[in-house]
């Protein structure tokens, strides 16, 4: 019994450490995905603080739950975003079909765009976003 109790404490103390993780990095939410083409169709993820990932069409204006993730790879995300300076960065090269990444950080938005092929991409963007598309798979 003892035994039990250490090891709720212990799971529920991680819980609390990982959170204010996600809360030190202040991003409310960490976007990304594809749009253009023929049809002007964007096709948007969103993964929020709580882990849930959401896709949104804007087409069919449909919002659909497609996974819910640890709280701890939503911080690794979130860190990494940061420290590529996702944030701050100012780079919109979009093409007939781009892709893209956008951060929402307490009241501030940072979008990062570019073609495919683009010149010039500032390191680990590609990186982070392929990552992301990869959790994004069901």
């Amino acid at each position: 019994m003892k035994f039990l109790y250490l090891f709720l404490v212990g799971i529920a103390l991680t819980a609390c450490n990982i959170t204010g993780k996600i809360e030190s990095t202040g991003i409310k939410s960490l976007s990304f995905g594809t749009g253009g083409g023929f049809t002007n169709e964007v096709k948007s993820y969103t993964l929020l603080p709580n882990g849930a990932l959401w896709l949104y069409n804007s087409l069919s204006k449909d919002s659909t739950l497609i996974k819910k993730m640890s709280k701890s790879k939503v911080n690794n995300f979130y860190s990494e975003a940061l420290d590529l300076g996702l944030d701050t960065l100012h780079y919109s090269k979009p093409g007939n079909t781009y892709y893209f990444i956008t951060i929402n950080r307490k009241g501030v938005s940072n979008k990062t765009e570019w073609s495919a092929g683009q010149a010039g991409l500032p390191d680990g963007v590609l990186l982070i976003y392929n990552n992301l598309k990869e959790i994004s798979k069901k």
